[in-house]
């Protein structure tokens, strides 16, 4: 299977630990996304492809502003968004499987955590991203105006502050 990977860094605030939960903290995030890249490569349309740059700004922007408590519940909010199928009108291909790894650098002085997860597409899709005690994630209809990441729908990332439950 073709294949786009995608690394990166970020900082944000990820964990259980008291002063993870104020100071932001380096992450490093590796994308695996595949699909098949031959109707990119074949005619130059990028929208018969992902567009990493895209993918890029909406990883960084649910882990900034998710202020997740757990890697893993970031990685699967990471999955749903990779795996979530093309809305109408969004341009870009279904992407088949995806695996993320992220890791926390600066955490453990003489250790550095990572966490793997793999999925395929069958196991997302719909408008519910995540909704945890801490974070719910979710994707929207697009308003008028646009959205700093997407067009025709919005992800959209509502950090739960101040508690470690949400209230109804």
């Amino acid at each position: 299977m073709d294949r786009i990977d995608l690394d990166l860094e970020v900082c944000a605030i990820v964990g259980i630990l008291p002063r993870e939960r104020i100071e932001p903290q380096p992450m490093r995030i590796s994308l695996r996304m595949e699909l098949p890249l031959e109707p990119c490569g074949t005619t130059g349309e990028l929208g018969a492809g992902v567009d990493y740059a895209e993918m890029d700004s909406r990883i960084r922007y649910l882990a900034v502003h998710g202020r997740f408590r757990l890697i893993e519940s970031l990685a699967m909010a990471i999955l749903r968004v990779v795996l979530d199928p093309p809305r109408a009108g969004e341009g870009r291909a279904a992407v088949e499987r995806a695996t993320v790894t992220i890791r926390k650098p600066a955490v453990l002085r003489a250790a550095e955590p990572s966490v793997t997860l793999s999925r395929d597409a069958s196991w997302a899709g719909g408008d519910a991203v995540v909704d945890l005690p801490e974070v719910t994630v979710a994707f929207e209809p697009a308003p008028a105006h646009g959205h700093p990441v997407g067009s025709a729908s919005v992800l959209t990332v509502r950090a739960h502050l101040g508690s470690s439950a949400r209230s109804g």
